[in-house]
């Protein structure tokens, strides 16, 4: 048989004398209920079998976990990072070189500061180097600032869409720039101006000035030695400067002193998306070829 009190707690300092209700079942499922007028610890509650104690299981014991690492354990120091992380993509660019694309100065003697490489080459395609990037851009101070840390302006021209530091600025009209890199290079300078054009739709100087029309600098690269009937090298979207000239079809001057330097007219184009100066496109209409 066993006991089921109900009501109050059996003895409360509060109100040790309130009533109780006992309820008792019995083996042979009778239920019995009795009112007990008043429990006290001197009159304990009337169960007619013993109450069982019950044993509270202890939690199990566990091992705090320690904080403190073997050597073994202990994760390797990071490695030392690069100011200057690898250019990755068709068109990544590294830190220095943007700042360098956008003229940041300050930004630029920083990562300088830092370690940042100066030669490193950009993306697959262009692979432009900070150099490169701020002489077509035409920020001066940049250039000023790369050159006094070493940038090399014969670094080649990547294979796709590439250009050297002067092509770079040929392209973009910069004449003060292309100046000054003429003026950083002693005895090298014709090297420089006849440097190789990229595989895939590379300009040499002289090509890159003559189809930007920008007749001052071409006159300066035929002045400093540049060769006005270079072949494309590469086997796409290659031209000669006279067909580049042809390409743009805004300034006839530059036409005109190309023809009287000499420049081949009906000289090949490369072998894909070339031709003659006759088959480029003359977006104006103006220049005659004859």
């Amino acid at each position: 048989m066993s006991c089921l009190r109900l009501g109050p707690p059996a003895y409360s300092p509060v109100n040790p004398g309130r009533p109780i209700t006992i309820v008792t079942f019995h083996p042979n499922g009778h239920l019995e209920r009795q009112a007990h007028p008043s429990i006290s610890p001197k009159h304990p509650l009337p169960c007619q079998t013993p109450t069982r104690t019950l044993k509270r299981t202890p939690p199990p014991s566990y091992k705090p976990v320690s904080t403190e690492t073997s050597p073994s354990s202990k994760p390797s120091s990071p490695k030392a990072r690069t100011p200057t992380p690898p250019a990755t993509g068709y068109y990544g660019r590294t830190p220095l070189q943007a700042a360098s694309l956008a003229g940041h100065l300050p930004l630029v003697r920083a990562l300088l500061a830092a370690g940042g490489d100066v030669n490193a080459p950009g993306g697959n395609n262009g692979g432009l180097t900070a150099l490169a990037l701020a002489a077509r851009a035409g920020h001066a101070d940049v250039v000023e600032m790369l050159l006094a840390h070493g940038a090399d302006v014969h670094l080649p021209a990547a294979r796709y869409m590439g250009r050297t530091a002067l092509q770079a600025a040929c392209e973009g009209g910069q004449l003060g720039i292309v100046r000054r890199l003429l003026d950083s290079e002693g005895g090298g300078v014709e090297r420089m101006v006849n440097a190789p054009a990229a595989w895939d739709s590379g300009r040499t100087a002289l090509q890159a000035a003559a189809q930007g029309g920008f007749g001052e600098v071409v006159e300066l690269l035929l002045e400093k030695g540049a060769e006005v009937n270079t072949a494309p090298l590469g086997g796409y979207k290659g031209v000669t400067a006279l067909q580049a000239a042809a390409i743009s079809g805004s300034v006839e001057e530059v036409v005109e002193r190309l023809i009287a330097a000499g420049a081949e007219v009906n000289a090949e184009g490369s072998r894909y998306n070339g031709g003659t100066a006759f088959d480029e496109p003359d977006t104006n209409g103006t220049i005659e070829l004859y």
